[in-house]
């Protein structure tokens, strides 16, 4: 198939939709290998640089679906998703929800921090990121965090399908029906992202951890 065919598949078939998130179960597999044959023991938490590589992975898959086109700064895309929550290696990770103005702040201090320290020819790009990303003034920007609020639903859908207790390794204080309000102002704009969305919505909402 073309990517006008797979499009259109993604947009009128259920049962394709479904097949393309089972692929996703084994990418996501890579989360939680170990190197050198060791394992966590049963450990599903995810860390900050996990969610970096299942965003990258997402990116990989529906970049030339969004912008067939191609009219996105791909470098841009990449550098983006690697690098938008570098700050939390400074201040460590708070869900949205939950978040203050004191620890937007302090991120926003990290940030400044991380650029100041970077390489010389990093410095540029992460200016452009820490700049544009929260605000989403570029498309860049917004799809990238467009993905960022979908990366957590297919994690989500990893763990269902690993027949993982998802309250005792994923909390993010949301109801269901909650952070699929939240997520909406991003992802909708997108209509492949809403129609994994809507399906992922179905697949995980009994399964969701809410607290």
């Amino acid at each position: 198939m073309n990517i006008t065919e797979i499009k259109d598949r993604l947009l009128h078939d259920d049962s394709f939709v479904e097949s393309e998130l089972q692929k996703f179960v084994t990418y996501f597999n890579l989360k939680h290998t170990i190197r050198w044959v060791k394992d966590r023991e049963g450990d599903y938490t995810e860390s900050v640089a996990e969610h970096v590589f299942g965003m990258q992975v997402l990116l990989n898959y529906f970049l030339p679906l969004i912008d067939s086109e191609k009219e996105f700064d791909i470098n841009l895309v990449y550098h983006m998703a690697t690098w938008h929550d570098m700050a939390e290696a400074v201040v460590s990770d708070m869900t949205t929800k939950l978040k203050t103005q004191a620890h937007e702040e302090a991120e926003k201090q990290a940030e400044a921090m991380l650029i100041e320290t970077a390489p010389d020819h990093l410095k540029d790009t992460l200016t452009t990121i820490y700049s544009t990303y929260d605000v989403r003034t570029s498309a860049e920007a917004k799809f990238v965090k467009a993905i960022d609020k979908m990366e957590p639903m297919f994690h989500l859908y990893f763990l269902k399908h690993k027949g993982i207790s998802v309250p005792d390794h994923y909390q993010m204080q949301w109801e269901a029906d909650e952070y699929r309000e939240h997520r909406a102002k991003y992802v909708d704009m997108f209509p492949i992202l809403k129609r994994f969305d809507d399906v992922l919505y179905e697949e995980t909402k009994e399964y969701y951890p809410a607290k």
